[in-house]
């Protein structure tokens, strides 16, 4: 059972740090590079960049996909408590975004999970 929470917490942390990192509040790097426009690329390349994020790690790493989705989606609700108590956003664009980066990691760690050839773990 320790085994199991060490996971969720695993879990939770890297879902924690990879959403921050791709999707900084109120730093959001992002809006400089496509200017405003092109807002499906956003959305898609954050998909895409959640998703190699979420591979590698769970090819590198003995966690269960059951685990991994239970500590991102605590994450996930942690995360989005701090954005609408510290930031007071305008918008509530970022449960969306944090949902997308959610997905791309949870299928990340799926496809890790069920492709033995990509683990790096024995």
């Amino acid at each position: 059972m320790s085994n199991r929470i060490v996971e969720v917490v695993i879990g939770g942390v890297f879902a924690f740090v990879a959403g921050y990192a791709l999707w900084p509040p109120r730093n959001v790097y992002w809006g400089v590079i496509f200017g405003g426009d092109g807002d499906i690329l956003l959305i898609a390349l954050l998909l895409f960049l959640s998703f190699l994020l979420g591979t590698v790690f769970g090819a590198i790493t003995d966690i269960r996909l059951t685990t991994f989705v239970s500590g991102g989606g605590i994450a996930y609700l942690v995360g989005m408590w701090l954005i609408e108590r510290v930031y007071d956003p305008i918008s509530p664009v970022h449960f969306i975004g944090y949902g997308v980066l959610l997905v791309g990691l949870v299928v990340g760690v799926a496809v890790s999970d069920s492709v033995p050839e990509i683990r790096v773990r024995s």
